[in-house]
C-alpha cells in the first residue's frame, strides 16, 4: 500500500472531507475554465460539496479522494493547467463576483493563458476575450464557448451601418418633390446614417490600433522604453495622467514601435490609404465630431459646416473602403498575415452576411 494512501486512511473523517472538497472544487474550477461539457453550475457544485460533507466512512472518503486526485491530474495534463489550486479557486471566486445571471464572463485571452494552455492553439491575441460559462447556462452551445474581438465588433458596426446607409439612399423617393415630407424624412435618415457610418470607420481604425498597442505592451513587459510605453498606453506615468495620441501618430508610430524599427514602415508617402484617412477622411470626421458653424480663420468660410452638409454616399464608400484597406496593410506589416474577419464589400456594394458570423 502506498505511503500517500496509508496517510489518507489514517486521517480523520473531517480532514478527509476537507481534502476531498478541495480536490472536487479544483476539478470543478478546471471544468469551468475550459468550458467542459461536464462543467457544473454553482448550485450543482454546492450540492456536491454538501454531499461530501455528509460522508462519514473513512474508506468511502479515501476512495473518493483517490478518484479525484486521478481526475484532477489527468485534467491538468490534458488542458495544460499552469495555475496552482489556490489560483484556480481564486479565479472562480473572481468569476462569481463578476458574472451576472444569465450571462457568461468574457475573460482576456492573455489573462486565462496564464492559468492554462488549453486555448493557445486558437492563436488569438492577448486582448481577445473568451466566454467562460461560470453559471453553466450554455453547455449546449456549439463549441462550448464564444470569442470576442473588440476591433472585429467595431468593424461589424461599421459594416452594419454602411448597409443601412446604402438601403436608406435607395429608399429616398425620387418621384416625389424635394419639399415633400416623405422625401425629407428619407433624405435626413440617409444623411444621419452617412455621418454615423463615417464616424464608425474611424472608431474601427482607432480601435484596431489601440488593440495592437495593448497586445504589444502585454507581450513585451519591461522591454519597451518609458517613452514608447507612454505613447502605446496614452498614459504619462510621471504626471499620472492621460496623454492622448492622435490617430495619425498611432497609424504611423505604433507599427514602428511594435516592429522595433528606426523609421515607420507606413506613412503618407508609401501608403495612399493612410494619406487619405488622415487628410480627406479626417476633415469629414472632424466636421462631424467637432461640428462648428464658425468661419475658418484661414479660409474665410464655415468650412466644417460645409463639409458636414456636403458628405455624400460616394465619400462614405471611399472612406469605408480605405479604412479596410489600411487596416489590412497594417495587419500584414505587423502580423505578417491578415485577419480572417476583415472582409470587403460584395459585388452588389453591400457587406455580406459572412461579416456578421
Amino acid at each position: 500500500m502506498g505511503k500517500q494512501y496509508r496517510s489518507v486512511l489514517s486521517a480523520s473523517p473531517k480532514a478527509l472531507r476537507a481534502i476531498a472538497t478541495e480536490l472536487f472544487l479544483e476539478q470543478a474550477a478546471i471544468a469551468v475554465l475550459v468550458n467542459s461539457p461536464e462543467r457544473l453550475a454553482p448550485d450543482d457544485v454546492n450540492a456536491n460539496v454538501k454531499h461530501i460533507d455528509s460522508l462519514k466512512s473513512t474508506r468511502e472518503l479515501s476512495d473518493l479522494i483517490s478518484k479525484l486526485r486521478h481526475a484532477v491530474a489527468e485534467m491538468r495534463r490534458n488542458f495544460g493547467v499552469r495555475a496552482s489550486r489556490s489560483e484556480l479557486l481564486g479565479m472562480i471566486g473572481w468569476l462569481e463576483r463578476n458574472t451576472k445571471h444569465p450571462q457568461a464572463c468574457y475573460m482576456p485571452m492573455g489573462m486565462i493563458s496564464e492559468l492554462l494552455s488549453h486555448y493557445d492553439s486558437l492563436d488569438f491575441p492577448p486582448h481577445a476575450r473568451i466566454a467562460i460559462d461560470y453559471l453553466g447556462i450554455g453547455r449546449d452551445y456549439p463549441g462550448g464557448f464564444e470569442t470576442r474581438l473588440l476591433e472585429a465588433s467595431l468593424f461589424e458596426d461599421m459594416c452594419a451601418l454602411f448597409n443601412l446607409c446604402k438601403d436608406a439612399e435607395a429608399q429616398i423617393p425620387s418621384n416625389l418633390s424635394i419639399g415633400s415630407i416623405a422625401r425629407k424624412v428619407a433624405a435626413k435618415r440617409h444623411a444621419a446614417l452617412k455621418r454615423a457610418t463615417l464616424s464608425a470607420a474611424f472608431y474601427f481604425i482607432e480601435g484596431f490600433m489601440n488593440c495592437l498597442a495593448v497586445d504589444f505592451v502585454h507581450k513585451s513587459g519591461d522591454s519597451i522604453t518609458d517613452k514608447d510605453r507612454a505613447m502605446l498606453t496614452e498614459w504619462d506615468a510621471t504626471k499620472n495622467r492621460y496623454r492622448p495620441v492622435s490617430t495619425r501618430d498611432k497609424l504611423i508610430q505604433y507599427p514602428r514601435i511594435i516592429l522595433r524599427l528606426q523609421f515607420p514602415p507606413l506613412d503618407e508617402n508609401n501608403c495612399p490609404e493612410l494619406a487619405y484617412i488622415v487628410t480627406v477622411a479626417k476633415d469629414f470626421r472632424d466636421a462631424i465630431v467637432h461640428a462648428s458653424a464658425s468661419f475658418d480663420r484661414l479660409q474665410g468660410y464655415p468650412r466644417k459646416e460645409n463639409l458636414f452638409g456636403a458628405l455624400g454616399q460616394h465619400d462614405v464608400e471611399v472612406v469605408v473602403d480605405n479604412s479596410i484597406s489600411l487596416v489590412r496593410r497594417i495587419s500584414d506589416v505587423v502580423y505578417g498575415k491578415n485577419r480572417n474577419w476583415l472582409k470587403n464589400r460584395g459585388e452588389n456594394g453591400y457587406f455580406p452576411e459572412a461579416v456578421f458570423e
